[in-house]
């Protein structure tokens, strides 16, 4: 349609799906009623695009003691937790359920700093201080693995908070 109606040889028009009109067989048009045919050909020519031009820099990748995935595992562990680092810190030294119940601490679980990562940590913040710690994930390892028995402590909340569950079980088991 757009084609016939001036889009002039070599223009490439808007793909639609459109039935192809003959022009001659529809007759005048109304009284009033003029084709502007640069009208048509302005609405659907495909204009030149300019290259895009990179929406984003390229991110450069940042320092971190760990692996990228490990770093993102807790950062995406710490968001799901809304809960700032020293509140954490204090919330497993007292065992708080309230403010880290049973879903929450099996997130934390997952997370526990292993021992070369903690003393990564330490080392870079004795060679530079805690301000050149550049992400959460090294700023959580630094906050938490400062915390004593940090693993066995874990371990144990986790036991208490499956042992009633565990005794129904075993209980349940000896009636049958």
């Amino acid at each position: 349609v757009a084609a016939s109606a001036g889009a002039g040889p070599g223009k490439k028009v808007k793909t639609l799906y459109w039935n192809k009109v003959d022009w001659e067989g529809l007759g005048p048009l109304p009284d009033g009623h003029e084709l502007d045919e640069e009208k048509i050909q302005e609405l659907f020519t495909l204009k030149n695009k300019a290259p895009k031009a990179a929406a984003r820099p390229a991110r450069a990748p940042v320092d971190t003691l760990f692996s990228q995935d490990r770093a993102q595992q807790i950062e995406i562990v710490l968001r799901s937790l809304k809960m700032q680092l020293p509140d954490l810190k204090v919330a497993i030294v007292q065992f708080d359920t309230e403010k880290l119940p049973e879903e929450l601490l099996e997130k934390l679980h997952k997370i526990i700093p292993a021992g070369d990562e903690v003393q990564k940590v330490q080392k870079k913040v004795a060679d530079s201080g805690a301000p050149s710690l550049k992400n959460d994930a090294e700023r959580y390892v630094h906050t938490i693995g400062a915390i004593p028995r940090l693993q066995l402590r874990i371990d144990c909340w986790r036991i208490c908070n499956n042992f009633f569950r565990a005794l129904e079980s075993v209980v349940q088991d000896m009636r049958r």
